[in-house]
């Protein structure tokens, strides 16, 4: 017995310092817990970031939530994006969080019923220079700040009746902006008041009651032998997380509100609140 208790202790150890160690990295639970699932995705706050080298955000702790239930642990990487996504649909990697719906990607990955959470594509704009968007049409002739490479659904990829101004990131196109080089900026809402907030330029905008687009985000699975059936069984812990009082202590720990994150209840996900402002 005591040469068991030994051995134990030793695995415990272990994997204490291995977590410890780790750059990229972040272990949830003990190394006996079952196979270690490899997640990469680029850095999204406050969705998923990296922290003093762990990773944290909302998305990142709802599925450290899903897999504890499940008795798995995870390892998460960040990469730039399209390498990523690369990883996931040849298999480098076991699932790629955050990621959007399509029929291109539902041939490449296993895609559970239950999103992590919805993401607004809203217009930031001064708060002197109200905007009241309520169509497409909304932005003829419009000067709005876009970020090099992202989409932000079909009917504003598509619209030709304004200017896109590409930028590298939303702090660049919120200066932009502010010094009146750009009449909006489309965002993802919670990225984009993280941004804000971080900057301490909050005061200086709003956004738009009505999200140009809204975007379920997932974690979506590789097509590795039995990953369609962890799938499914993700998808069934997610939904039993976000109905536990677990989930509204996460997002009240990260700054959101559970008005405006509408990420636990896993019924709420049309839910859509004008300028609220996370603390972040």
């Amino acid at each position: 017995m005591k040469v068991a208790s030994l051995t134990h202790v030793l695995g415990q150890t272990l994997s204490i310092l291995f977590c410890s160690t780790a750059a990229v990295f972040f272990c949830i639970f003990p190394a006996h817990a079952g196979p270690q699932l490899k997640l990469v995705t680029d850095s999204f706050p406050p969705y998923y970031y990296q922290v003093d080298g762990k990773t944290d955000g909302i998305m990142f702790r709802l599925i450290a939530l899903a897999f504890k239930e499940m008795k798995m642990t995870f390892s998460f990487e960040h990469v730039p994006w399209q390498r990523a996504l690369i990883m996931a649909e040849t298999g480098k990697s076991d699932a790629i969080p955050g990621i959007a719906k399509t029929p291109e990607r539902e041939s490449a990955l296993f895609f559970p019923e239950e999103p992590l959470l919805v993401a607004y594509i809203v217009l930031f704009y001064k708060i002197e220079n109200k905007f009241d968007y309520k169509d497409i049409t909304s932005l003829n002739n419009k000067r709005v700040g876009v970020i090099r490479g992202y989409s932000y659904g079909p009917d504003f990829d598509h619209f030709k009746g304004c200017i896109k101004e590409p930028g590298e990131s939303l702090l660049q196109n919120f200066n932009k902006l502010a010094a009146g080089r750009l009449d909006l900026v489309i965002a993802y809402k919670d990225p984009g008041l993280y941004t804000l907030n971080k900057e301490n330029i909050r005061s200086n905008f709003h956004f738009s009651a009505n999200p140009v687009h809204k975007v379920p985000l997932y974690l979506a699975f590789s097509r590795k032998p039995g990953h369609k059936k962890m799938a499914i069984s993700f998808n069934k812990a997610l939904m039993n997380v976000k109905e536990k009082d677990s989930c509204k202590k996460v997002i009240q720990e990260l700054g959101f509100t559970t008005e405006d994150a509408t990420i636990c209840g896993h019924k709420n996900h049309t839910q859509h609140t004008e300028d609220t402002q996370p603390d972040y």
